[in-house]
């Protein structure tokens, strides 16, 4: 009678649900290859649409003593779509290969050979860029790596099959005024140790009213620096009634395919959406990706 009434009770729980490991696992030098496409739309005055496919070659090193792993980015080719600005090819591109520091989701972290990366990234820019390294820095930065921070979202997590991790997080504001706190979830939607392959959701959404508060601040900064004689505490209760009505969505999203064994994204769907509505007219910017990943080549 007993063991009927375990039995019982063993049907009415709920089974343990089982968190899946996706770490990245390479050997040293391995190497592979990354393609991405990246399709910008944009609406509103200004409005930029293009089409760029990019082919970089990676190579992983792995940690040594002092310090961590890193990533070697070497440009393969850049050509744009058809009705894209040829310039594109080249403003997105750095011209020589860039070593970043990397943690154990290959989320890209500072370069190594940062002299090397900001002489290219002057030869793009046709200027010299003395006193603003910084703003230099983050340029180059994207256009070498921002296929890896797509990719690496789905890379490394440890999850639940469907069930959502969420996290509290932060990305810069792309029209400037520093970070915005965000919300990102991670969810496994398949794993299948048979074929060896795991789909990661990822997706990160901006409260509206923190947006609208960094766009108010980034308003009276910019007024101030342009007249000091405005007072900044005047400023932003007009400010704040002005934007009170604009709406601003800027999400994140990304859907990758794991390879299990080497835990990489062999592809990912991802899109980005950073839009402003006020007084009946929209700006902003639509961002697809699709990007692939071969597996590392055979040592």
């Amino acid at each position: 009678m007993k063991s009927l009434l375990v039995a019982a009770i063993a049907l009415v729980l709920p089974a343990a649900v089982q968190a899946e490991s996706l770490p990245v696992r390479l050997k040293d030098g391995a190497t592979w290859t990354i393609t991405a496409t990246q399709v910008r739309d944009g609406v509103g005055a200004g409005a930029q649409k293009w089409t760029l496919t990019s082919v970089k070659r990676l190579t992983w090193t792995a940690p040594a003593a002092g310090r961590t792993a890193r990533l070697t980015v070497t440009p393969v080719s850049a050509t744009v779509g058809p009705d894209s600005p040829p310039e594109i090819a080249r403003q997105r591109s750095l011209a020589v290969p860039a070593t970043l520091e990397v943690d154990d989701a290959l989320i890209p972290g500072a370069v190594v050979n940062i002299d090397e990366v900001r002489t290219a990234y002057q030869e793009v820019l046709g200027r010299d860029i003395r006193g603003s390294e910084a703003l230099a820095d983050a340029a180059a930065h994207a256009m070498i790596a921002s296929e890896l921070v797509w990719t690496a979202r789905g890379q490394g997590r440890r999850l639940e099959i469907g069930k959502a991790l969420r996290l509290d997080g932060s990305v810069e504001n792309p029209s400037g005024g520093g970070s915005l706190q965000t919300r990102d979830s991670f969810r496994l939607e398949s794993y299948d140790p048979a074929s060896g392959r795991a789909v990661v959701v990822w997706s990160q959404a901006v409260n509206p009213a923190a947006l609208n508060r960094n766009l108010v601040s980034l308003a009276v900064a910019r007024a101030v620096a342009s007249n000091p004689a405005f007072d900044a505490k005047t400023l932003t209760p007009a400010f704040s009634f002005a934007f009170k009505k604009a709406v601003g969505i800027l999400e994140n999203s990304c859907r990758s395919e794991i390879d299990v064994p080497t835990g990489l994204a062999t592809s990912a769907q991802c899109s980005t959406v950073s839009r402003m509505r006020y007084e009946g007219e929209t700006r902003g910017t639509t961002d697809t990706w699709t990007i692939t990943q071969t597996l590392p080549e055979p040592r």
